[in-house]
């Protein structure tokens, strides 16, 4: 009798907890907004936000936007030829798989070196990050709904948001 009651709390946990990795795994998916740079990401120098989708990343910088996509494509090849020979489908595709990144700058061409960028409308949720360069964590990292450059020229704010998946200014 122990052991039944003991699988019932297992097969309760499980069946609350299950939901909870489906929506972790598909953390691209979610509208996380625009990330605020507290360093967990170290990739540019004066980055300020970063907000991502499935298709593109985009880093916020105090003088320019950067935009990386990729794109994977599948070419077989002596070495994928092989696994699929042995029928390893799996492997295959991974050994056929070609990666291209795309990189694409916009900058701010003379604007004001004293521009302040900061979120508005902040979200709900906070992101914590672990990651090597900080292997200790960096907790409660806020999202924003949008973002705001002043003064990037004289007199004039820039700002963005999202509407659905298309970035907006």
């Amino acid at each position: 009798m122990k052991l039944l009651t003991s699988l019932k709390g297992m097969v309760i946990v499980c069946i609350i907890l299950f939901p909870s990795f489906l929506i972790a795994g598909n953390q691209k998916k979610l509208n996380n907004g625009f990330v605020a740079e507290q360093g967990q990401f170290k990739t540019f120098e004066n980055l300020k936000f970063f907000w991502q989708d499935e298709k593109v990343n985009i880093y916020f910088i105090t003088d320019k936007l950067v935009f990386i996509t990729e794109e994977v494509t599948y070419e077989d090849n002596e070495e994928s030829l092989k696994a699929k020979a042995e029928g390893n489908d799996n492997l295959a595709l991974k050994l056929s798989a070609k990666t291209t990144v795309y990189r694409f700058d916009l900058e701010f061409v003379n604007s004001n070196e004293n521009v302040n960028v900061f979120g508005l409308n902040q979200m709900k949720h906070a992101n914590d990050y672990y990651l090597g360069h900080c292997p200790d964590g960096i907790f409660n990292v806020p999202s924003f709904g949008k973002i705001k450059y002043t003064d990037i020229y004289d007199n004039i704010d820039l700002v963005f948001y999202f509407n659905d998946t298309i970035l907006k200014y």
